[in-house]
């Protein structure tokens, strides 16, 4: 049975990286004061401003999908490289090469 994954981000995180980078008053901190900020906003500009709003979060969804594509490319050339390591070390018989392939690789070196 796979161990579940812990990870220290929520989807609240990688939504604000990437919507900061957007339009600041689609973070979820700003939401609560969108009416106030734009109180004095006519009719046809609060339209303009949600319009604005649909073309930005397509422009979220596409980053969102090329995050997750480069996500996992990375995640598969580490594993192919690793692997490859491995491979060539235990054909040698090194367990000590090995096990520093391995801990070099997990630390990121």
């Amino acid at each position: 049975m796979p161990k579940e994954i812990s990870l220290h981000w929520t989807i609240q995180d990688v939504y604000t990286l990437l919507m900061r980078e957007i339009d600041e008053d689609l973070l979820l901190e700003n939401y609560p004061h969108l009416d106030e900020k734009y109180k004095e906003e006519t009719p046809q500009k609060r339209n303009e401003r949600y319009t604005r709003y649909a073309k930005e979060f397509e422009v979220f969804i596409d980053r969102y999908y090329t995050l997750m594509e480069t996500l996992g490319r990375k995640v598969n050339d580490t594993y192919r490289t690793l692997r490859k390591q491995l491979e060539r070390s235990a054909t040698t018989k090194d367990e000590g090469t090995a096990e520093a392939m391995l801990d070099s690789m997990l630390r990121g070196q």
